[in-house]
């Protein structure tokens, strides 16, 4: 997944207050970038500086992640010991100057020794350009915007996901989403479409399984799931290089083949259609032409997930199909692969069917 620069973010601050001594008029607040901050990790952040600082109620002030300026405090203000970290002080157009303390974040002093030998100067305690800031790296949390353009791209990318009016919940099969699953975790993947699909039992067991692999009597076939195939990649510029017809079916590539799956009776996550990966895909995952789909699946003749959205009428009827495909994954016993072919909840097949296949293996 690509990395996020959060658009916008919430600077906690309590009232304009004095500090006690000890606390040398800094205080350093926690960062939240809005999109990825729920309302009880709010809360106790909150809660957490008011017990520490003892300065009245704590404000989240929301800002756009632009502009910031980073001024080092006086030395002898600075807190002893820090060992990694050191506060500096944050500067914003639409953060308020307070007259008993400074705001500030703690940051990694070989972060800060290497913006100053980049840039080679600091002028009345300010470091040289403005920043953006972020929580997801302890070491690297202010970034200098300096035209550089992953930077540029990983804003774009948090623009993106911080605006609710990109998320749909209507999925169209071929098409790539990022789909949120959670406040802050995001997952990049291909939606399929709708299966009849068999996977473990249980509420929230949403991993598929493969359905000729040792009998288990708790495997259910479950209808209407709608099923998605995370992407991971090696280098993100390879996506429309590499992410075509042959790349989707094999799982030699940089792709994983899991599926995260959301059943028939669940909430349907939101996510930002990304638009079509490719019309040849598009094409495959027609609903209208299930076959042509499921031939794909079984040509593959591997022991994966991929098999566990075969419908079962469509194993019936390609029994041959069903015969390649269970001779490639090399268990010799006959007994096995009868338990899991009689099990009718899963394939349908009937005992003719599967003397058949049997005296074919």
């Amino acid at each position: 997944m690509r990395k996020e620069v959060p658009n916008k973010i919430l600077v906690l601050v309590g009232e304009d207050v004095p500090l006690d001594d000890r606390r040398h008029n800094l205080f350093t607040t926690i960062l939240c970038p809005k999109r990825s901050t729920s309302t009880q990790t709010l809360k106790r952040r909150k809660e957490r500086l008011k017990s520490e600082y003892n300065c009245g109620e704590i404000t989240a002030i929301e800002l756009d992640n632009t502009g910031f300026k980073l001024e080092l405090p006086p030395y002898d203000d600075i807190e002893k010991p820090w060992v990694d970290n050191i506060p500096v002080i944050i500067h914003h157009s639409d953060l308020p100057e307070y007259t008993n303390y400074k705001i500030c974040i703690p940051i990694y002093r070989w972060w800060l020794l290497n913006v100053i030998l980049e840039t080679g100067n600091i002028l009345n305690h300010y470091l040289p350009g403005t920043y953006c800031l972020t929580n997801d790296d302890q070491f690297n949390n202010a970034l200098l915007e300096d035209n550089n353009d992953e930077l540029e791209r990983q804003k774009k990318h948090g623009e993106l996901l911080g605006n609710k009016e990109n998320y749909t919940k209507d999925y169209i099969p071929g098409h790539r989403y990022y789909l949120k699953t959670g406040v802050s975790n995001i997952i990049d993947c291909i939606y399929l479409g709708k299966f009849d699909t068999i996977a473990e039992s249980g509420w929230g067991s949403y991993l598929c399984r493969h359905p000729f692999g040792e009998y288990d009597k708790y495997k259910h076939r479950y209808p209407n799931f709608h099923i998605f195939r995370p992407l991971t990649f090696k280098y993100e510029d390879e996506l429309h290089t590499e992410l075509d017809e042959v790349a989707l079916f094999d799982d030699t590539t940089n792709w994983y083949f899991d599926f995260i799956s959301f059943s028939h009776y669940s909430n349907r996550k939101p996510g930002i259609d990304l638009g079509e990966i490719d019309p040849d895909i598009t094409d495959i995952l027609d609903s209208n032409n299930r076959d042509k789909f499921f031939s794909r699946i079984m040509a593959m003749k591997r022991d994966n997930n991929w098999l566990s959205i075969v419908s079962k009428d469509y194993l019936k009827s390609h029994q041959d199909e069903l015969i390649e495909c269970l001779k490639s994954i090399n268990d010799p016993n006959l007994d096995n692969i009868r338990k899991n072919l009689s099990n009718t909840c899963l394939l349908g097949l009937e005992e003719k069917d599967i003397d058949y296949i049997i005296s074919k293996l």
